[in-house]
C-alpha cells in the first residue's frame, strides 16, 4: 500500500482530470449531434443496465473478499478456487444472458416514451450497451490482479484507454455518417473490448501464479459467495432507486426531454462518486485482510482517516461546482441552462457526506455482515422512490421534486445508520466515524 500510495493517488488524479474535462467536452457533443431527447435515451439505456447488475452482483462482487482473505491466511489453494469458481461462473452467465439482452432490447421501446421515428434505434442502443455491459463482466474477474498487488494506476490508465477508443469511434461516426444513438452504443463495445485485452494482460503479469482452470469450479465455494453475493445483490437494488431509477421515473411522467436534462446533471454526480469509489478502492484490500487478522483498534483508525480523506477530496470539486453552478452550466451547456443551477445543488451537493462514508461500506463485505445493510438500503431506496413520485404528481415542483426525494432517501441511508453499523460491527464507538 505504501509502496504505491503515491502512484495510485497521481493516476486517480489524472483519470479524474480526465474523465471530468472529456464529459464536460463530449455531453454538449453528444447533445449536439442527437438533440436532447436522444441523448436521454441513451442516459436511459445506461441506466438499464444497472438494472441488470442486481443479478450479476451475485457472481462479481464477492470473489474479491474471499481472496483478499484467503491470500491474508495464506491459503493460496483456496484464493484459486475462489477465482476459478467466480471466472466461470460468470462466463456461463454471458453466455446465457447474451439472447436475453437481445429481447429485452427488442421489446422495451415499447414501455417507454421515445423520440419520434427512433424504434430501431434505440433498439441498437440499448443491445449494444448491454454487449458492452457483458464485456466488462469478463474483465472483472481479471481485475482482482490490480487490486492485491495494490496497482489501482494500471486501472486507471486502462479506464483512460478506454474512453479514448469510445470516444474517438462517435467522433469518427458523426463525422462519417448521420449522427445515430447506436454510434454511442458502438463506441462502448470498442471500449468494452480494449478494457477486456488489457485487463488480461496486466492480471497475466501481475498474478501469473493465480491462473484460469475450467477444472478450478467448486460448488462448495460457490454457494458460499452466492449467499453473501444475495444481499449484495439486494443494496444493488437500493442503489439504483437512489441513483438511476429517476431517469426512467422522469421518462415515464415528464417526457424523453425532461429526462436528458436531468440526466445531463446526473450524470455529474455519477462522475463525482466515481472519484469517491477510486479512493475508496485503496484501501479495500487493508480493510478486509485487517479484519481477517482481527486488527480492529488499528482498522477503527485506518476507517476514520479514510472517511476524512474522502470527504475532504469531494467537498473541493462539489464546492467548485456548486458554488459556480450558474456559470459552469452557462460555458458547459449554454444559457439555456443555467436556470437550472438549483438542481445541481439538489443534486450533487449532499454527496459530500454520502461518498465520504464509502469507506465504511467496506466493514460489511469484510466481516460478510451484508443483509442488514441490503435491507437498509432498499428501504432508503424506496422511501425515495415513492416521495419522488408523489412530489411530481401531487405539485408541481418537477425536476426538483426528484431531486430533493434523493436528499432525503440518502441522508435516512448513509448520515444514520451507515456509521452506526460500522461501529456495531467492530465494537467501538460510532463517535470517530462521524467525527471524521
Amino acid at each position: 500500500f505504501r509502496k504505491f500510495f503515491l502512484t495510485n493517488v497521481v493516476s486517480n488524479v489524472l483519470f479524474f482530470m480526465f474523465n471530468a474535462v472529456t464529459s464536460l467536452i463530449m455531453v454538449p457533443y453528444q447533445i449536439d449531434h442527437l438533440g436532447i431527447a436522444c441523448f436521454g435515451m441513451v442516459t436511459l439505456a445506461s441506466s438499464f443496465v444497472a438494472y441488470t447488475q442486481v443479478i450479476t452482483t451475485v457472481l462479481t462482487n464477492t470473489v474479491f473478499r474471499f481472496v483478499t482473505e484467503r491470500l491474508a491466511k495464506n491459503d493460496i489453494t483456496g484464493a484459486k478456487q475462489y477465482f476459478n469458481t467466480q471466472t466461470i461462473a460468470i462466463v456461463a452467465f454471458v453466455v446465457a444472458f447474451l439472447p436475453i439482452s437481445a429481447i429485452i432490447s427488442y421489446y422495451t421501446p415499447a414501455f417507454l416514451n421515445i423520440p419520434k421515428g427512433e424504434t430501431w434505434d434505440t433498439r441498437y442502443v440499448f443491445f449494444a450497451i448491454y454487449i458492452s455491459f457483458l464485456l466488462a463482466l469478463l474483465f472483472n474477474p481479471l481485475a482482482i490482479a490490480q487490486y492485491m498487488r495494490q496497482r489501482f494506476d494500471i486501472r486507471n490508465y486502462i479506464d483512460i484507454g478506454s474512453q479514448i477508443v469510445r470516444y474517438s469511434t462517435w467522433i469518427v461516426l458523426f463525422m462519417l455518417l448521420k449522427p445515430q444513438m447506436w454510434h454511442v452504443g458502438l463506441g462502448y463495445v470498442f471500449g468494452a473490448l480494449v478494457s477486456l485485452f488489457a485487463t488480461y494482460i496486466a492480471f497475466r503479469k501481475l498474478m501469473p501464479d493465480i491462473g484460469i482452470r475450467l477444472s478450478g469450479f467448486d460448488w462448495s465455494k460457490f454457494i458460499e459467495m452466492l449467499k453473501m453475493g444475495t444481499w449484495l445483490s439486494v443494496t444493488q437494488v437500493g442503489f439504483i432507486l437512489y441513483l438511476t431509477v429517476d431517469v426512467l421515473i422522469i421518462n415515464m411522467t415528464l417526457g424523453p426531454v425532461s429526462a436528458g436534462k436531468y440526466g445531463t446533471i446526473l450524470g455529474v454526480a455519477l462522475m463525482l462518486r466515481g472519484l469517491s469509489s477510486m479512493m475508496t478502492g485503496m484501501i479495500t484490500p487493508i480493510v478486509i485482510a485487517s479484519y481477517a487478522r482481527g486488527e480492529v483498534g488499528s482498522l477503527t483508525g485506518i476507517l476514520a482517516r479514510s472517511v476524512k480523506f474522502v470527504a475532504i477530496g469531494m467537498a473541493i470539486p462539489i464546492g467548485c461546482i456548486c458554488g459556480l453552478a450558474v456559470p459552469f452550466l452557462t460555458w458547459w451547456l449554454g444559457p439555456k441552462w443555467a436556470g437550472l443551477y438549483p438542481l445541481v445543488w439538489l443534486i450533487i451537493a449532499h454527496h459530500v457526506i454520502n461518498c465520504g462514508v464509502q469507506p465504511l461500506f467496506n466493514v460489511n463485505v469484510a466481516a460478510n455482515r451484508t443483509s442488514v445493510p441490503g435491507i437498509s438500503t432498499v428501504v432508503g431506496g424506496l422511501l425515495k422512490m415513492v416521495i419522488a413520485v408523489l412530489l411530481v404528481k401531487y405539485t408541481n415542483l418537477g425536476l426538483y421534486g426528484i431531486a430533493i426525494a434523493g436528499v432525503v432517501g440518502f441522508a435516512a441511508n448513509n448520515w444514520v445508520f451507515t456509521p452506526i453499523y460500522a461501529a456495531r460491527i467492530l465494537r467501538v464507538s460510532s463517535w470517530p466515524f462521524y467525527k471524521a
